[in-house]
């Protein structure tokens, strides 16, 4: 798990959402993986984001309702090219993919 949402001030129990950010193309371990981390957080947990730069399409049959896969890109963006966090934010491109 890379990043760990959560309610700021709950009231009663808490709501988390789980997600797992990819550097290159999703495999099916990854959704297990991410899976397996949901199940560890019990009925709290509403769901998950997988966020990865590629989606095969043999992997949208492993998809449960409640994880939300996210394509990402870089525009115009040289990988060897040094840039500031306000660069690259404004290269980001993200793509729900259901």
């Amino acid at each position: 798990m890379d990043v760990f949402i959560k309610l700021k001030h709950p009231q009663g129990s808490n709501i988390y959402f789980l997600v797992e950010v990819k550097t290159g193309k999703v495999q099916s371990k990854d959704f297990k993986q991410l899976k397996g981390y949901m199940k560890e957080f019990g009925a709290e947990c509403k769901g998950g984001i997988l966020i990865a730069k590629e989606f095969p399409k043999k992997i949208y049959s492993e998809l449960s309702s409640n994880i939300l896969p996210i394509k990402y890109r870089f525009n115009q963006i040289n990988k060897d090219g040094e840039y500031t966090y306000e660069q690259l934010l404004e290269a980001l491109n993200l793509e729900v993919k259901k």
